[in-house]
C-alpha cells in the first residue's frame, strides 16, 4: 500500500516535470527551422509521455491501489494474493521503465536548452561563460 502511494506521487510529479519542461522549451526563440523541429520533436516527446502516465501508469496505479483495498477488506486473500503478487510486480517494473524514460527526456530538454545554437555543443557555452 505504501509502495504503491509513493509511486502515484512520483507518477504526479513526472507530471509537473513534463509541464515545466514544457514552458522551457516553448520560451526558447529556435534559431534556424532544425531547431525549430527539434523543439516540436522534443514537445511531442513530452505530450506523449504525459498521455503514457495519465492513460497507463495513473490507471494502473489507481485500480491497483482499489485491489490493495479490498484486499485488505476481504475474508479470501488466498484467492487474490497471486494475482495481486502479479500486478505488483508488472506495476514496479512500469514505473521502473518510466523512470528511465524521464531520465532520457530530462537529458535531451537540457541539451536542447542549454545550446544557442544547432549543432554547437551544449558544453562549449558553458565553458566560454
Amino acid at each position: 500500500h505504501t509502495e504503491t502511494k509513493k509511486w502515484l506521487g512520483e507518477a504526479h510529479f513526472y507530471l509537473e516535470q513534463i509541464e515545466l519542461f514544457q514552458k522551457l522549451i516553448h520560451r526558447k526563440t529556435p534559431y534556424n527551422n532544425v531547431e525549430e523541429q527539434i523543439n516540436r520533436d522534443i514537445d511531442l516527446n513530452l505530450s506523449t509521455m504525459a498521455d503514457k502516465i495519465h492513460k497507463d501508469t495513473l490507471k494502473r496505479l489507481m485500480e491497483h491501489e482499489s485491489s490493495i483495498i479490498h484486499l485488505i477488506t476481504s475474508e479470501q486473500n488466498n484467492v487474490c494474493d497471486q494475482e495481486f503478487r502479479e500486478s505488483h510486480n508488472f506495476i514496479y517494473h512500469q514505473i521502473t521503465d518510466l523512470k528511465d524514460a524521464i531520465k532520457r527526456l530530462k537529458k535531451l530538454v537540457h541539451r536542447f536548452m542549454l545550446q544557442k545554437k544547432f549543432g554547437e555543443s551544449p558544453y562549449d557555452c558553458m565553458i566560454a561563460g
